[in-house]
């Protein structure tokens, strides 16, 4: 999964929490070094705001409507944290807005800081219900 999202990822650590504890959420950790990550368009790197895709959803919801309950899987919590070494000489122009955009169904935030030169970038996605009722489905494509 990892190679094909961020090719050349060097996995330098991987820590499972509450893996015994099944009143508490399980917490996959993972530490990485991914030589390009960026992309450069003439003298500016293009960074990617999240690992996982932005769009999951379209791939989930694919018909334009439903008559039957969609299978979303359990509820879970992604969250990614990523700490972005600028390269010297380079400086961010901007940085995103904060974001937080919230459903029955799936929440999400995001934001972005610098300091120095390490760009974080943070990424928060809750999927909140495992059925989508036919009623609900629009929304959800949304």
């Amino acid at each position: 999964m990892l190679p094909d999202r961020l090719p050349g990822i060097t996995v330098v650590s991987a820590s499972v929490q509450n893996d015994n504890d099944w009143n508490q959420p399980l917490e996959v950790r993972l530490e990485g070094s991914i030589p390009r990550f960026a992309t450069r368009n003439g003298p500016t790197l293009l960074v990617p705001r999240q690992i996982l895709p932005r769009s999951w959803v379209p791939d989930l919801a694919a018909l334009g409507s439903r008559s039957t309950d969609l299978l979303a899987g359990p509820p879970e919590i992604v969250i990614e944290e990523m700490h972005l070494a600028l390269p010297a000489g380079y400086q961010a122009q901007s940085l995103p807005a904060p974001t937080q955009l919230s459903q029955p169904f799936a929440g999400f935030q995001a934001d972005a800081a610098l300091n120095g030169p390490t760009l974080t970038l943070r990424s928060r996605i809750e999927t909140r219900q495992p059925l989508i009722p036919p009623s609900a489905y629009a929304p959800f494509r949304a």
